[in-house]
């Protein structure tokens, strides 16, 4: 709870408590961050009734320049506030004029500054603003004393997300005026240069005199400035502190444009993202059949074919009479020597789309593994027939037969920019069934991270080929899961994101990586993370990591030693393993051995 006494002697005398449930911190016109005082019907009531009264007082004094007023401002709180997110961006250095600032009921008072006495800064300020009163944009000067000044609220600082349209025939407007009265500003921006740097203005090391309120411009904060090149109301012939250089007032147009540039490629961006994300537009996978001796009409192939599979392009060709190059095209085309009449004939090739795949396990010539149902049942039909035909079993295999056969790269969907956009498409997947975790190193995900070659993503999903095809992920090394034997082989794939290829290990729900039932357990209990990434429960994140550690490591790196230290208070190895037996055991999880041959494997115990 926030609370705020103001005593205005200029306004009769009368103290004003509001209390407040709620606040915000905003940049006022001196570039502080100030408490916003939203005031109550009991409040705004007073504040009418005591305003008829005390009118005519404050109309005399507003444009008094004599010092004799005073105002006391009196702030407490109970605990630190803290700042809504949106606004945090607006903590800039305190102007010259001014020591401090508060804002209630949209008047802004500022109070006078101990330093640069000098100058005048204070009452500089008090002339300039009652030569602005003439126009538009200027602050309303209300009252001010030898210790205040009281404004109308000007705004926010302006910014690339806030700058108005008309921003340049407004703020042009505003450098006319100036000109018309001889009048500088000579500090409205610092340091004085075309900088858009966030991070520096988070910091404190940049500042903008520029306000926006309701898509109109205002300057604020003249502690500096200067009417016909000397000291306004001649309070003294000091112009500047110190070496200080004035800054071109005009320099805020270059800086302004630089915003504005900013927020079209904002809004271009927003645009297309909005335009991507009416749809991921990556529910299908791309297939090919092959029909070794053009019997299957196209007719016949849809009638057989699932609805959710499209035919979208076929290809004839003629037979190959070359048996050195159609020996050496089977033997890419299957990875294995192959000496039989296939690609003898004239042959056609169709291309499909499968708008709703489904994997399940099927029985092939390498075992039992989980196949495209859709296109394998479609195959096996025209086998029985019979006729020669080959269709492909994944996306993997779709990408490796076109690239063979020379029909271009695999049909290409939406690009990811950036990791927002990946984790975007797992997160809005057509199937509801799916499910992702990010298993470790997702602290700076999905934005502060450096999307470059050494960056690499563990996942853990619900579907291999269903994480695989929302990626548009591709194998990166031999011995794959798509091709082993009874369902074992490597899952180290590659995406793109920008211009850059992301590495990332596709663990999936009953690969050995874990026991099957803990990384069930993993996904039901996964909690968002930065509202955009599925990462373990708090729980389940410390014994996996346990366990990676343990188990899957030849030894305990110093990385994994620091966060066993931080999660169980002990680097201890026989500590830690009796620590994940007792917590394997309760759970009724074991220790398994992955299908992955590339995962190092030690059990717990001897």
């Amino acid at each position: 709870m926030l609370c705020i006494y103001v005593n205005y002697i200029f306004m009769g005398s009368f103290d004003l408590k509001v209390d407040l449930p709620q606040h915000q911190k905003i940049a006022t016109r001196d570039d502080l961050v100030v408490h916003a005082v939203q005031p109550t019907k009991k409040d705004s009531d007073n504040w009418e009734r005591n305003k008829e009264k005390e009118s005519k007082k404050i109309k005399e004094q507003r444009l008094d320049t004599k010092i004799g007023e005073t105002a006391e401002v009196k702030v407490e709180t109970k605990q630190k506030q803290q700042q809504p997110e949106d606004l945090k961006k607006y903590n800039f250095r305190r102007g010259y004029a001014s020591g401090s600032v508060t804002l209630s009921n949209n008047i802004v008072t500022k109070t006078k500054k101990s330093m640069f006495k000098e100058l005048y800064v204070h009452e500089r300020e008090i002339c300039v603003l009652q030569l602005l009163q003439q126009f538009s944009w200027s602050p309303r000067l209300i009252s001010h004393s030898d210790t205040t000044i009281s404004t109308s609220f000007a705004g926010y600082p302006i910014t690339e997300e806030n700058i108005p349209t008309d921003y340049k025939e407004q703020f042009q407007s505003i450098l006319d005026d100036m000109k018309s009265i001889g009048m500088r500003h000579n500090d409205i921006i610092y340091p004085c240069t075309v900088s858009d740097d966030e991070q520096a203005m988070k910091k404190n090391k940049v500042k903008r005199e520029v306000m926006v309120l309701d898509g109109r411009l205002s300057l604020v904060d003249f502690g500096l400035s200067t009417i016909n090149e000397e000291v306004p109301c001649n309070f003294t012939h000091k112009k500047f502190p110190g070496s200080w250089t004035p800054c071109p007032d005009v320099k805020m147009m270059d800086l302004l444009d630089k915003l504005a540039e900013k927020r079209n490629i904002m809004q271009g961006a927003a645009a297309k993202a909005e335009k991507h994300h009416e749809g991921t537009g990556r529910d299908w996978e791309a297939h090919l059949c092959l029909d070794y001796t053009s019997q299957i009409s196209l007719d016949k192939l849809k009638e057989v074919l699932p609805p959710t599979v499209e035919v979208t392009d076929i290809i004839k060709r003629d037979g190959m009479k070359d048996e050195v190059k159609r020996f050496d095209m089977l033997q890419q085309f299957y990875g294995v020597p192959v000496r039989d009449d296939r690609f003898l004939y004239d042959h056609t090739i169709y291309l499909l789309n499968d708008t709703a795949p489904v994997y399940d396990f099927r029985s092939t010539t390498k075992g039992q593994r989980r196949v495209n149902v859709n296109i394998m049942d479609t195959k096996r039909y025209f086998r029985k027939v019979p006729i020669r035909v080959h269709a492909t079993d994944n996306i993997q295999e779709t990408r490796e037969n076109m690239e063979c056969l020379g029909l271009g790269a695999y049909p290409s969907k939406p690009k990811f920019e950036t990791m927002d956009d990946v984790f975007y498409a797992l997160n809005n997947d057509a199937d509801p069934n799916f499910k992702y975790v990010v298993l470790r190193n997702f602290d700076g995900l999905p934005k502060d991270v450096a999307v470059d070659e050494h960056f690499d993503l563990d996942i853990l999903v619900s579907d291999y080929y269903s994480a695989k095809r929302i990626l548009d992920a591709y194998s990166s090394t031999g011995d794959r899961y798509e091709d082993g034997v009874d369902s074992k082989g490597r899952i180290q794939n590659k995406f793109d994101v920008g211009d850059s290829t992301v590495q990332t290990d596709i663990r999936f729900v009953g690969d050995g990586y874990y026991d099957e039932a803990f990384e069930r357990d993993i996904l039901e209990s996964r909690v968002k993370f930065n509202d955009a990434v599925f990462v373990p429960s708090e729980t389940n994140h410390k014994f996996s990591l346990m366990y990676h550690a343990l188990v899957q490591k030849p030894s305990m790196s110093m990385t994994y030693k620091t966060q066993m230290q931080l999660f169980f208070g002990t680097t201890d190895v026989q500590s830690l393993k009796q620590e994940l037996t007792i917590w394997l055991d309760s759970k009724g999880y074991s220790v398994t051995r992955p299908k992955d041959p590339s995962v190092f494997f030690k059990p717990l115990s001897p």
